[in-house]
């Protein structure tokens, strides 16, 4: 880890994907328990690529309007 570098701690990993697949909402963190593995990682595969899609878009625009 370089100077100033932040990171979370690995520990965390599966709770941030649990909590990204159940919105932020604790209450339903069983029904994803409850969800096949597959159709999980489905979803977070798509957000993925989604936000990635989102990001390029975003800074597509930022250098358009920076001129």
């Amino acid at each position: 880890m370089g100077f100033g570098e932040i990171s979370f701690p690995e520990q965390f990993n599966w709770v941030a994907m649990i909590d990204n697949l159940a919105g932020g909402d604790f209450t339903k963190y069983s029904i994803i328990y409850d969800t096949s593995y597959e159709e999980c990682l489905y979803c977070l595969l798509y957000r993925h690529h989604k936000d990635k899609y989102t990001e390029q878009i975003n800074k597509r625009q930022e250098l358009k309007y920076r001129k």
